[in-house]
């Protein structure tokens, strides 16, 4: 899942650090007269969020924690919890957490808060949790905003994914500074593939451009092809089993869907072929 946060997500950060206000926007956080990225000043890379983001107003000044996950994982909400004790820690100023959740993933979901308990102690945190289908990518591309058409595709829209690709393609290549369209682009790409399956269509429509910023060095960029990965695994088992036993339950499906490892994913290829009925694969998938 890679919230461990060993080291920034080089995607991550860029769009944080270049469009942080944009991503607050989004999350309905609109009074932002001046603001910077703060994650350079947090000195323990280890654990570092995925970004801090200090906004200055008359009033005074906030923080906010943006965290960024691929899919929901149970580990998400500790992660956030761990960030925001990290933040107080160092600069004794609770932030306000926002997580964005990129896919869904089965019925998982990110948990809004996250308790710790001892006795008669508890610690708690409570943030708000944002997951990008939910909203509508027609909404997104009329902001007109370059740095937001990475989040468009992942998006809720009907029609035809070539024509919102294009739309991308013309907010970028239209609006955002010179300096930018190579990256965005790249940045599009990797979010593109996460919920289009025809990569064909992405580069056609996006280009190959190489992907600065080393984002297929990156934390997200690895997860993001480790679950196209499972994906085609899925398929292929699948059709496996299709084949012998014709009507696959849905629930099956489902469950399927969960296991993302890759070994244990060869283990049930090898089981789609040679089990004896659905029951004997339900019975090893349920201990996957």
């Amino acid at each position: 899942m890679g919230v461990e946060h060993q080291r920034f997500d080089r995607g991550s950060k860029w769009i944080v650090e270049k469009h942080g206000d944009l991503l607050l926007k989004v999350a309905g956080i609109t009074d932002i007269p001046k603001w910077r990225a703060l994650a350079s000043d947090i000195v323990q890379p280890r654990q570092l969020p995925d970004g801090l983001i200090e906004v200055e107003r008359e009033s005074g000044t906030a923080l906010y924690l943006i965290e960024i996950a691929t899919y929901p994982d149970r580990r998400v909400a500790e992660q956030v919890f761990d960030d925001l004790s990290l933040v107080y820690q160092n600069r004794r100023v609770l932030p306000e957490a926002i997580v964005f959740v990129l896919r869904p993933k089965g019925n998982a979901r990110v948990a809004q808060d996250f308790v710790v308990t001892s006795g008669s102690t508890e610690l708690s945190g409570r943030w708000k949790v944002i997951e990008l289908w939910t909203l509508s990518a027609e909404e997104l591309l009329k902001t007109g905003e370059p740095a937001l058409m990475p989040l468009v595709p992942l998006a809720k829209f009907t029609g035809n994914p070539e024509l919102l690709l294009r739309q991308c393609r013309r907010v970028i290549d239209e609006k955002a500074g010179k300096g930018e369209v190579a990256s965005l682009l790249a940045v599009c790409q990797v979010f593109a593939g996460l919920a289009i399956r025809d990569a064909k269509l992405i580069h056609r429509i996006l280009g190959t451009l190489p992907m600065t910023m080393d984002l297929m060095d990156s934390v997200i960029a690895q997860e993001i092809m480790a679950f196209g990965n499972a994906k085609r695994m899925h398929r292929a088992i699948l059709k496996v089993l299709q084949s012998r036993f014709e009507q696959i339950p849905e629930d099956l499906r489902t469950r399927l869907e969960l296991v993302t490892d890759d070994l244990k994913l060869d283990t049930l290829v090898v089981l789609a072929g040679a089990c004896n009925d659905l029951e004997e694969f339900r019975l090893q998938l349920a201990a996957c």
